[in-house]
């Protein structure tokens, strides 16, 4: 993915810079496997948090404020136990934040190849080779092919 520029997105600086920190404090990297701030697989996170920018700006700007109230000071210079702190308040505080940064995070970290690698996948989509899947019983959907039809026809 090519480099992701401030200006292209919708997020403002300061917006970014917290958000690259909450997704490594979400998944930080750990031996061979990168971080989800990894420059490779941030900017796919961002693509897909531009869709929920109502929600996240919101949250990322109630995470400045709680860091301004709890510590008078921003963020992103607050240590590792400040920042779990402010988290663990807005976790509460923000819950459709955080579910929205949970699925997008993971579904782009779970994306990239290295990752895909380590879990012992081909880090390719699944077509056009496909995946091998066992013979299916199809006698089990005899009962949903004895129920009436449950449509109306058009």
């Amino acid at each position: 993915m090519p480099e992701l520029i401030a200006s292209d997105s919708t997020f403002s600086r300061q917006q970014l810079d917290i958000l690259r920190l909450l997704v490594d404090m979400m998944i930080p990297a750990e031996d061979t496997l990168p971080s989800a701030a990894d420059g490779a697989i941030f900017p796919a996170i961002v693509v897909l948090l531009a869709g929920h920018a109502r929600v996240l700006g919101a949250g990322l700007e109630a995470i400045e404020v709680a860091s301004q109230q709890q510590f008078g000071k921003a963020f992103a210079v607050l240590g590792d136990a400040g920042k779990t702190s402010v988290i663990n308040v807005m976790r509460n505080s923000q819950p459709e934040l955080v579910n929205v940064l949970q699925v997008c995070v993971a579904s782009s970290y779970y994306q990239d190849p290295r990752v895909m690698a380590s879990l012992g996948l081909a880090a390719r989509p699944p077509h056009p080779g496909g995946y091998a899947v066992a013979a299916t019983d199809w006698s089990l959907l005899e009962p949903v092919r004895r129920k009436s039809k449950i449509y109306r026809p058009v």
